[in-house]
């Protein structure tokens, strides 16, 4: 029974962490996506503001300025209207996240970064979720085994006392643990006892009586 106990508690601690876990790892995944993916749509408005001529869909700048015009690990790709596709920087290694900025000529400038920083922002909160999980389940398997012994001792106990009423023990008294489903057994089996001691002491009675 005990391990029984101690599973069906982490169990259902684990259900309810799974289901805490992976809609909050979903939700931090999305927040730093969408700031990360707004931080790139000023990036590409800026660049475009600044690096093209609105009214004559030309570059205002030449290749350093338009470098100065990016922020550090990250690169563009400027599409003129009616004119050259430029490129600033060579685009970032891995998986990347990009945002695009267009005026009303029909120019646009696209900017990427990798998507590594967004994955180590949300990495340290998972990790952090994930100790707060474990400490969690650690915590349950304490108070499971607590648990058990709480009610294991008691249950031992009635077994005991019905085996005595079973032998034919009917002055068996059984123990009060302070549970109160487990109490009302004991009750039960008090008042059954004496039942069957009353029906055995009546039975034994008439049989004497019919001997004499």
């Amino acid at each position: 029974m005990k391990r029984r106990l101690v599973i069906s508690f982490l169990s259902v601690t684990a259900v309810v962490l799974i289901l805490l876990a992976v809609p909050m790892g979903y939700l931090l995944q999305r927040v730093a996506s969408d700031e990360s993916k707004a931080q790139l749509d000023q990036q590409a408005s800026y660049l475009l503001d600044q690096a093209v001529d609105p009214a004559t869909s030309i570059l205002r700048v030449n290749a350093s300025g338009l470098d100065r015009l990016l922020p550090p690990n990250s690169s563009a790709v400027l599409k003129l209207a009616d004119g050259p596709t430029v490129e600033v920087r060579e685009l970032p290694a891995g998986d990347l996240i990009s945002a695009t900025a267009s005026d009303v000529n029909g120019s646009s400038a696209t900017v990427y970064a990798s998507a590594n920083p967004v994955r180590d922002r949300v990495r340290q909160p998972l990790i952090i979720l994930a100790g707060l999980g474990i400490a969690g389940l650690l915590t349950t398997w304490l108070l499971a085994q607590a648990e058990a012994r709480r009610l294991g001792q008691p249950l031992r106990e009635l077994a005991a006392t019905a085996a005595r009423l079973g032998s034919g023990d009917f002055s068996a008294i059984a123990p009060r643990s302070g549970v109160p489903e487990l109490d009302s057994l004991a009750t039960t089996l008090d008042a059954s006892a004496a039942r069957i001691d009353a029906l055995v002491r009546a039975t034994t009675g008439e049989a004497s009586g019919i001997v004499n």
